[in-house]
């Protein structure tokens, strides 16, 4: 089905409900990219007040196998829905800046893409990266390379094998303002630790730092 409703653009959201006032406000601020891509969403219980479309995790445990079949349960979705052309993967403890998804067509060679214009925020204010992971939650993909990579990628997580989440042979881009991965004390894999403990208070697009923690986390007076 390839309806006028929806758009060529797919982001999916997973998340385990581990922070829910940090998944709370990411997903509500991904509300602000509607009308550019579709969004569908997957978590291990209902998100109060989520507006998209969205299916509980089949699936309940914390390692990247159950991360892998979220994955998998909203690329199968979204092949149901529409013929999307590229998917974008987004965290629940992230935030993405206005321009994020203002990104030209993908060469035909190429599989998808990482963005390393990212930063960190804790509660005292942002952090740059002090090593150059390509993340998940800063990749896009053209959708049938992510069917394709994340089917081979269960298979071996099922087989007891290591896996990466994050696929190679992604070309780089920079964003013109950063994304930022909030590092809010809850944390599955060791990403957050990337990020220097030298803190700045503000960043030209998303402000004051520590304010937006405390928004973030309800916590504002």
């Amino acid at each position: 089905m390839n309806g006028l409703n929806y758009k060529s653009n797919l982001g999916i959201f997973y998340t385990n409900n581990c922070s829910p006032a940090v998944v709370s406000y990411c997903l509500n601020d991904i509300k602000k990219f509607s009308d550019q891509i579709d969004i569908l969403t997957c978590s291990w219980k209902p998100i109060p007040g989520n507006p998209f479309k969205h299916v509980l995790a089949a699936t309940k445990n914390r390692n990247h196998l159950n991360i892998i079949i979220q994955i998998l349960q909203l690329l199968y979705l979204a092949k149901n829905i529409n013929q999307y052309e590229y998917v974008s993967f987004l965290e629940h403890d992230v935030l993405y800046p206005d321009s994020y998804f203002s990104f030209d067509p993908l060469k035909k060679e190429c599989k998808g893409f990482v963005n390393m214009n990212y930063i960190g925020l804790s509660n005292n204010g942002f952090q740059k990266r002090i090593q150059n992971d390509r993340p998940l939650h800063q990749i896009t993909m053209r959708f049938n390379e992510a069917v394709d990579h994340f089917e081979s990628t269960v298979k071996l997580a099922l087989n007891n094998k290591e896996v990466f989440l994050e696929p190679k042979e992604l070309q780089v881009r920079h964003s013109k303002d950063p994304a930022i991965h909030i590092n809010h004390g809850v944390h599955f894999t060791t990403h957050h630790r990337i990020y220097s403990h030298n803190i700045y208070e503000n960043d030209i697009f998303w402000g004051d730092g520590k304010l937006l923690m405390q928004k973030i986390m309800g916590t504002e007076n």
